[in-house]
């Protein structure tokens, strides 16, 4: 099969999207024909490994969103009409408009990614809107990445329920890597015999950094040797540290800013469990997935996460995890009952890991992306 992929953005610009691209990409490229149609970032392409071939469109200068998705129409239409692909595979469904647009004229089938709060966040706009619907109601096939997504598409979108089929997001299992624990608390300075909660993400408000925070006091009445790490950045950090100074905490959490790839397996490796009450406060910004979830859960970290949206299609409750409503009292109680009990701590942590390695891999997303195409 001849396969183009369009994706706004690529690595090595980074972010979940171009992952997502990047991995579909690389993984349909074993077996077929595939050549990826995308802008050029900001950083130099000659240092990133492209296993397939990647057309990046140069501007040169910052343009408004409607320019370059008519740099996309013309890129697209010559593709098209030189190429002659069987599929045109939209990694979001704004870069899928052009697609839709030339459609009529070629005879390729349109495949389009749904990922979450880009089909629910322009609600308020109804030309935009409208263009979304025009979009996915002609494509030939929809991709949502979570049962919670599909459910959406459908509403918002006003599509069937048989043309959505989920495919969840996968983990690259290859270059993850599991240290021993003793091993791996040495490296980054975890104290031996404490108990380590970690979040992985993004500081902002829908994480629900502050909900664990809050919770700390309560934790330290009963377990002393509990511990919190938070790795990442946002514009909520500056805050969460004035929050731990104000709750007399700010001995027991650390946060420890940006980590690469290698160092990032010493920190869930020497965790003991992870953490995000992820929050949904309107349909316009929620976790479409919740990948760290699957990520975390390959290290046999049993998974603490808020009762919404995509994250309750990655954890199992009481089976691999807790899914938790998110206020004080839900927190300390399933950290708490992880402290208690090493060996159930210890189960939900093997069977997040099964999960993980058997659901929410990248081969598993390629192979059931592959499968889809194939009965177009």
């Amino acid at each position: 099969m001849k396969i183009l992929i369009l994706s706004k953005d690529y690595p090595p610009t980074i972010g979940g999207v171009e992952n997502y691209s990047y991995y579909i990409a690389e993984g349909l490229g074993r077996n077929n024909d595939v050549q990826v149609l995308t802008f050029k970032g900001r950083d130099k392409e000659n240092t990133w490994p492209d296993t397939v071939r990647v057309k990046r469109i140069s501007l040169g200068i910052k343009v408004p969103e409607a320019v370059k998705g008519l740099f996309l129409v013309l890129y697209l239409f010559f593709n098209a009409l030189i190429k002659k692909p069987d599929y045109v595979f939209a990694t979001t469904w704004k870069v899928g408009y052009p697609a839709m647009l030339l459609k009529k004229l070629f005879s390729y089938k349109l495949v389009i990614t749904c990922h979450g709060a880009e089909i629910t966040r322009h609600k308020d706009s109804s030309d935009t809107m409208d263009r979304m619907k025009e979009t996915l109601s002609v494509a030939d096939q929809l991709i949502a990445v979570s049962e919670f997504t599909k459910a959406k598409t459908i509403e918002y979108a006003s599509v069937s329920a048989d043309k959505v089929t989920v495919v969840p997001n996968g983990v690259d299992l290859s270059k993850m890597n599991v240290i021993p624990k003793e091993k791996a608390r040495k490296r980054i300075g975890f104290e031996k015999d404490c108990f380590y909660a970690l979040t992985v993400s993004r500081v902002d408000s829908r994480k629900g950094h502050e909900k664990v925070l809050s919770a700390i006091p309560s934790i330290l009445d009963k377990y002393p040797h509990f511990r919190y790490v938070i790795v990442g950045n946002g514009p909520e950090k500056e805050k969460l540290q004035k929050l731990c100074v104000e709750l007399g905490i700010d001995s027991i959490v650390r946060f420890a800013g940006y980590v690469e790839s290698e160092l990032l397996d010493y920190y869930y490796s020497a965790a003991d469990t992870f953490v995000m009450i992820n929050t949904m406060t309107d349909d316009k910004d929620f976790e479409g997935f919740g990948l760290v979830f699957a990520e975390a859960g390959y290290y046999g970290l049993p998974l603490i996460g808020g009762n919404n949206s995509g994250p309750k299609e990655v954890i199992v409750h009481n089976e691999s995890g807790f899914l938790i409503n998110g206020d004080v009292d839900s927190v300390v109680a399933s950290v708490t009952t992880l402290m208690r009990d090493a060996e159930s701590c210890k189960k939900l942590g093997e069977k997040a890991k099964e999960l993980t390695c058997k659901r929410f891999s990248v081969d598993y997303m390629v192979e059931n992306t592959n499968l889809l195409l194939n009965e177009l």
